[in-house]
Formats: structure tokens, C-alpha cells, sequence
């Protein structure tokens, strides 16, 4: 028997304001020369670069160094939102050997 009164399925999710995007992450494939040079408040700057097959990785930077790569159920939203022209700084927010934790937000 089908009734009236169930939810209403929403196909796409609300998209989050470029300005209001940020998450907590974890630094992947964390670089071991950079990960000594990090503590707890460092910031490292959030750039998306390309791959040469052309897909697009999204790395944390400490100055030249790349100190890993974010990835997130937001970073497709992150991508689109570097590529307007946005700005972006991971914040190391703990350490614990290689595993470095990281909250990403807009500046």
C-alpha cells in the first residue's frame, strides 16, 4: 500500500559556498622530509596541480615542499572552488608519527 506523508528525495545536495568550504582531513602519501619541519599550528597553503594525465591532485605545501595531499568528500567542491579563484591553508592540527591531521578552510 503506497501513501502520501515520506520523504522527498533530493537527487543533489546542498553545495557549500566557496567562502564557507571547510573540513577536517588528513595529510596523504605524507612527505618524510617535510613531516619533521611540521607542528601542531603550522600552515601549509592548498593548491590543486595537475598530473600528467591530466586529472588534478590536491597537495598541502610547507614553501616549496609538498607536504601531501588533502582528500576529502568535499575535494571536488575544493577543486572547483581553487579553479574561481579561491585560496585555501591546511592548518596542522595534530601529529602522531607520519599520520598528520590537518583542518582545511578558506582565507
Amino acid at each position: 500500500m503506497s501513501g502520501s506523508g515520506g520523504t522527498v528525495y533530493d537527487p543533489e545536495p546542498p553545495v557549500t559556498a566557496c567562502d564557507l568550504l571547510n573540513f577536517p582531513s588528513i595529510l596523504n602519501s605524507p612527505n618524510p622530509i617535510v613531516v619533521p619541519q611540521l607542528g601542531v599550528g603550522t600552515v601549509l597553503q592548498v593548491v590543486a596541480q595537475p598530473r600528467a594525465d591530466g586529472t588534478l591532485v590536491v597537495v598541502a605545501m610547507h614553501g616549496p615542499l609538498v607536504a601531501g595531499s588533502i582528500t576529502s568528500d568535499q575535494l571536488l567542491r575544493l577543486i572547483d572552488c581553487t579553479s574561481d579563484g579561491h585560496h585555501y591553508v591546511a592548518e596542522v592540527t595534530s601529529i602522531k608519527g607520519a599520520k598528520v591531521d590537518v583542518y582545511v578552510r578558506h582565507v
